[in-house]
């Protein structure tokens, strides 16, 4: 086992504390009493949108680093963060607690492999049993997966767990 975990062949879980009340994470019904899925069946809802989104941007040109946040608040560090002893007047903002790492908890380690897609479904199928999504379980409230990019991704592809 140890083998596994110094190849970094496991899965992390954390937990993100909300303090804002006024979101709800609790599942809604419609009226025949069937749970509204929290995405669209079609991914693709929505795209129209989004190609308009990107067609305004590619409009303004392709100077925007000039104009852009990171030129404007001279961010030279990974991850992004503005410096608040050169903009304090960003301090109260840029150190809010729900904009750092503040408000995330370690909740698990698992010797599941998420990047592999044997690893994906069986991390998936653990948070479906886990979170009683299988027909006829007690899910009660949506959950929210923060995820990479690879990840998200290959998640889409997986629409139906029988």
């Amino acid at each position: 086992m140890l083998g596994a975990y110094k190849a970094c062949l496991w899965t992390g879980f954390a937990v993100f504390a909300c303090t804002d009340e006024s979101i709800s994470d609790t599942v809604v019904h419609n009226l025949d009493g069937s749970v509204r899925p929290a995405m669209p069946d079609d991914i693709l809802d929505g795209s129209q949108e989004v190609a308009r989104a990107l067609h305004h941007v590619i409009g303004q040109g392709w100077q925007l680093y000039s104009t852009s946040l990171v030129a404007t608040y001279d961010v030279r560090n990974i991850p992004p963060k503005i410096d608040t002893h050169v903009f304090p007047e960003l301090a109260q903002t840029i150190e809010d607690p729900k904009n750092t790492l503040f408000n995330v908890y370690p909740n698990g380690l698992v010797d599941m492999n998420i990047g592999s897609n044997r690893g994906l479904a069986a991390v998936i199928r653990q948070l479906y049993e886990q979170y009683g999504m299988q027909p006829g379980g007690d899910c009660s409230r949506y959950l929210t997966v923060n995820v990479d990019e690879n990840i998200y991704w290959r998640t889409l592809k997986v629409r139906f767990f029988r």
